[in-house]
């Protein structure tokens, strides 16, 4: 039976400044139609997800100036779901903020979070490894992140040392490194124990309100209250603590 309880936050807020002059400012990559399919890289994300999230369940984070290029790419989404950043966030607050909306809507709700620049061959393996990882994190209060094995020392990816393994494809992280140098990034792939990082991250939302004020000190309560913030109290906490630079 399907769960109910799943939502989805696809991060649609970055400038792709790596890939410049390709994706500029004004028109990031994601709302590119980077490989020639007929779809942009936004519009395929959301194709993937939607296959086993419900429209009205999946969220936009993006930045201000980007939400009309949003509602053009995806009209089937209510305007609702897409949740504006008055500045560009990094990854971790910008889920927070997302989270935080989808907590008060649903107290049980699970959640991850999906880059919106990927390019996924096997779509059907995709949604098996991910409705797997919605119901592990419905059962442990934990965070969830998804790697794959790292087959070449890339600089250009972050990567997932491997803990004490649970089961066969589950393990506690080690360590996380973000885009080491050459010199690291091949001892990590000859260690055997590194894989990339794909930047998909599971919770449920009540890990996230625990955990939030330890993380992201700034975007928790100052109290001991362990209601989450409303939407409009994250989005004055992002406003205060992460102005333009």
């Amino acid at each position: 039976m399907e769960n109910y309880n799943n939502y989805c936050i696809i991060m649609a807020g970055g400038i792709g400044k790596r890939l410049w002059p390709c994706s500029r400012k004004a028109k990031p990559k994601q709302f590119l139609d980077f490989f020639g399919t007929g779809r942009t890289l936004l519009q395929q994300t959301y194709d993937r997800v939607s296959r086993f999230i419900p429209t009205s369940h999946i969220y936009i984070s993006t930045f201000a100036e980007y939400t009309d290029l949003v509602s053009e790419q995806l009209p089937m989404l209510p305007v609702s779901n897409i949740l504006t950043e008055p500045v560009q966030l990094s990854t971790a607050p910008a889920a927070a903020h997302a989270s935080a909306h989808i907590a008060v809507r649903d107290a049980d709700a699970a959640v991850m979070a999906v880059p919106a620049d990927q390019y996924i061959v096997d779509t059907e393996l995709y949604e098996q490894e991910l409705r797997d990882a919605f119901r592990y994190v419905h059962d442990h209060d934990e965070f969830l992140a998804i790697g794959v094995r790292a087959t070449e020392p890339n600089t250009g990816y972050g990567y997932i040392q491997r803990g004490e393994e649970i089961s066969a494809n589950l393990c506690r992280v080690k360590s996380f490194t973000e885009k080491p140098n050459a010199e690291y990034a091949r001892m990590f792939v000859d260690s055997g124990e590194f894989l990339w990082n794909t930047g998909l991250f599971l919770w449920n939302v009540r890990t996230m309100n625990r955990h939030i004020k330890t993380l992201i000190p700034t975007m928790g309560r100052q109290d001991d209250a362990d209601t989450p913030l409303t939407p409009q109290e994250e989005l004055d906490i992002i406003v205060r603590h992460y102005p333009s630079t």
